[in-house]
């Protein structure tokens, strides 16, 4: 997927954009979610529904002092920075990304991780600068240094077997290193 994606902000404690993704880059989503769920007989979980998969662009807990995270800010505290978020949206209307691969998180996000052009990097330097933040990137990206652009697919909800574990191994390898 290598054209220009809508931007907006939404209501949730992240940063994101809705879904204006092609019918390929949903099919591709849709069948990595559901092999991640048919390993998981067993295991509680959260599976994404189509209709509301996003591409997450920062997330306000990771960014945020930890006074300040969104459980603490006050509803205009949080309202200020969506309207700082909109006005960097409307200066950087579109980017490009590509589908890379799939991952699974610590805290039970399963997430397909998409590859930055490097304009979502400016989003995101211009959105702190407006903001007001200071934010150490390094603490937000991975051992290779960046930070991961994901949509969330599955939420584990509870402990996983061995055997769900392995399972979960060999998808996570059978989306390695896609292209879309």
């Amino acid at each position: 997927q290598n054209r220009p994606i809508p931007v907006a902000c939404d209501d949730y404690h992240g940063l994101t954009e809705p879904s204006q993704l092609t019918p390929q880059a949903i099919k591709m989503l849709n069948r990595m979610r559901d092999d991640v769920v048919n390993t998981l007989p067993d295991v509680p979980y959260y599976a994404v529904d189509e209709d509301e998969y996003h591409i997450t662009l920062a997330v306000l807990q990771e960014i945020l002092p930890f006074d300040r995270s969104p459980v603490h800010l006050t509803e205009d505290e949080l309202n200020e920075l969506k309207e700082k978020f909109r006005e960097v949206v409307r200066d950087h209307p579109s980017f490009r990304i590509r589908l890379e691969g799939l991952r699974v998180g610590a805290d039970g996000g399963v997430i397909a991780v998409w590859k930055d052009s490097g304009e979502i990097n400016k989003i995101r330097r211009d959105f702190y600068k407006r903001a007001g933040l200071v934010v150490d990137e390094n603490k937000l990206a991975d051992k290779k240094g960046r930070v991961t652009i994901h949509t969330t697919l599955v939420r584990i909800l509870g402990n996983v077997d061995p055997d769900s574990f392995a399972g979960l191994k060999l998808i996570v390898e059978k989306y390695k290193d896609i292209s879309l």
